[in-house]
Formats: C-alpha cells, structure tokens, sequence
C-alpha cells in the first residue's frame, strides 16, 4: 500500500460508477463493471481505497479472474497514483 499525505484535511467520501457498453477488449470479456472509490482520513493524510467488481459474459469469469486480473491491478495502480498526483499538485502551499 503507498502512502501519500495531503495538505488539507478530507472528510469521508465516496463515489461509485457503473460502467458497460464497453468497445475494447473488455466487451468480448465483461457486460460491465462498478467500482467505488472511498476516501478516508487517515492521521495527516487521506487512505483512498478503489475497488472494483466485473459482471462476466457467460464463460468469461475465469479469463477475469484469472490471466485478465494481474494487468487489471496493474493499471488500477497507475491510475491512481495519477490521481495522487493531480490531487497534490493541486493542494495549496502552505
């Protein structure tokens, strides 16, 4: 788990999307997806916490589960650390 601490104190939030009608790789796999991002105060910093859940098309739960799941995490983890960097550089300088 990284850590980053920002300036400005979070209240508990959180937000959830359901996503289908997808048009890449994923509509041959999944009929969508729903995820959910809460954000947490956590000391002097926030604990984000994204989670996700595929709906699979017939037979395609093991794909998802298994082969699909390690570039999945891979890519949740540039994503957020992208949203790290645009909620700290926006933080004001104290």
């Amino acid at each position: 788990m990284e850590r980053h601490e920002f300036g400005a104190a979070v209240r508990q939030l959180r937000e959830s999307a359901a996503l289908t009608g997808f048009t890449n790789v994923l509509s041959r796999l999944a009929a969508g997806v729903r995820g959910e991002f809460n954000f947490n105060p956590d000391g002097d910093g926030t604990l984000i916490r994204w989670t996700y859940e595929f709906k699979p098309l017939p037979g395609r739960r093991l794909i998802l589960a298994g082969p699909f799941a390690p570039l999945w995490r891979r890519y949740m983890a540039a994503a957020l650390r992208r949203c790290v960097q645009v909620a700290e550089a926006q933080q004001p300088r104290l």
